[in-house]
Parts: C-alpha cells; structure tokens; sequence
C-alpha cells in the first residue's frame, strides 16, 4: 500500500507540475527557415506573406488559350519534352506523335 501511495503523490506531483508550467511557457521557435526573423516579430504573421503556391514556386501555366497554335503544336511540344527527359533520365525514347509518323500505304507520305 505503501507503494501505491508514493507512486499516485508522485504522479500527481507531476501533474502539478506540468499544469503549472503550461501555463507560464510559451510556444518556441523553429529557426530553420528562411522567415524565423517574421516569426520573431510581435504580432500575427501570414506564411510566405499570404502568396499562392504558384508564387511561392515561380509556376506558371500561362494563358489558356493560345492565338496561332494549334493541337499538333501542343503534342509536338509534349513530345520533345518526353524526349528530352528519356534521353536524360535513361528511360525508353518515346513514341513519336501521330502527325510526324508517315503512313507506310502511301508513297511519299502523302
């Protein structure tokens, strides 16, 4: 019995403590990032200073619509940018797109 009893004052020893301390500390600080003096600033602080992902990362997608270009265009571009990415990564040379490839049942492919 004796035991029971210096282990529940000692736990709850402990919880006056922690109840305590919680009440005084405050959060820390992570200084890993390249913002910790705004962290340190008094007051709220927006991340990044409120810019989009698109900003955060220099992305972007550019108009939606293009004047002058065309499908084929797209698909040519995809394709040299798969291109490039198989003869730099080592994977397999891609398939090119439809409109490049000749047909076989017609001379000159016309």
């Amino acid at each position: 019995m004796r035991a029971i009893a210096k282990g529940a004052a000692a736990v709850l020893a402990a919880a006056v403590i922690w109840a305590g301390t919680t009440a005084v500390g405050r959060a820390g600080i992570f200084i890993g990032w390249g913002a910790y003096d705004r962290q340190l600033a008094p007051g709220a602080t927006t991340f990044r200073d409120g810019q989009p992902f698109s900003h955060w990362y220099n992305y972007d997608a550019g108009p939606s619509f293009y004047l002058g270009m065309d499908y084929n265009h797209f698909a040519y571009m995809d394709y040299l940018d798969r291109l490039d990415r198989a003869q730099k990564f080592g994977y397999r040379i891609p398939d090119p797109p439809a409109f490049l490839v000749q047909p076989g049942c017609r001379p000159c492919g016309r």
